[in-house]
């Protein structure tokens, strides 16, 4: 196992189009608004609607998480660096993977988000059957919720197992319920299989694994503890 620590800044998502925004529709409206102030001139429908467009593009573009503003109550800047702590695992077998997972289960606490991202058939429902296991769900019990969208078990804590490889749009992921299962997971574990869908909704700190497939039987796993919360989950031991 691996083991770094970094500082990466989140990407300013938005930015681009606020500053083509600004640099297109800021010069015109910028001269209405102030023949409106000295002039009395009334500003026109479209001048009206790109001053809005500009301004909306500036809130997002400085928008770290939507998720934490509507649950920490402030916004804070997309740009401000947070610390990542982050591990390699590699596992020559599945039942590496699963023993794996099942170790990581048993460690987990409530409030825990593991976001697993990878290509089809990587390992991921299996990693997430041992960490099933380990929070006291039988193996049996665990099934990827490709239709469902989630399942719910229950174990010594509640996990909630979403699986969002067939999710296509944004209205799908909120008719799902996406924001209530994140108020939830504060009594329980989240893992969500194919994360990279929701990755900008999730909130300050989970723990986000990579699978890299190195053969028929091995993978790669990369750990990654956003915002620092799971650094301590980093250093499990392999076996």
């Amino acid at each position: 196992v691996f083991s770094c620590v970094e500082r990466r800044a989140r990407p300013l998502r938005w930015l681009p189009v606020t500053l083509v925004s600004v640099a297109i529709l800021g010069e015109p409206v910028g001269a209405s608004l102030l023949g409106y102030l000295v002039m009395d001139e009334i500003p026109t429908g479209s001048e009206i609607i790109s001053g809005l467009l500009i301004l909306t593009g500036i809130f997002i573009g400085v928008r770290r998480n939507p998720w934490q503003w509507m649950t920490k109550g402030g916004c804070r800047l997309c740009y401000t660096d947070i610390e990542m702590a982050a591990s390699i695992f590699l596992s020559d077998s599945p039942e590496e993977t699963f023993r794996y997972g099942k170790r990581l289960g048993k460690k987990l606490e409530t409030g825990s988000i593991i976001a697993l991202i990878g290509e089809l058939g990587c390992g991921k429902t299996l990693f997430t059957r041992g960490i099933c296991e380990g929070v006291g769900v039988l193996e049996r019990y665990v099934n990827s919720p490709t239709f469902a969208f989630v399942n719910e078990y229950a174990g010594k804590l509640p996990v909630f197992h979403m699986d969002l490889y067939r999710l296509n749009t944004t209205d799908e992921l909120f008719e799902l319920g996406i924001l209530d299962y994140l108020r939830r997971v504060e009594a329980g574990i989240m893992v969500v299989e194919w994360a990279e869908k929701i990755i900008g909704i999730l909130p300050e700190d989970y723990l986000k694994i990579e699978f890299q497939v190195l053969s028929l039987s091995s993978r790669r796993l990369e750990l990654e503890s956003v915002g620092g919360r799971f650094d301590k989950y980093l250093e499990l031991p392999k076996s």
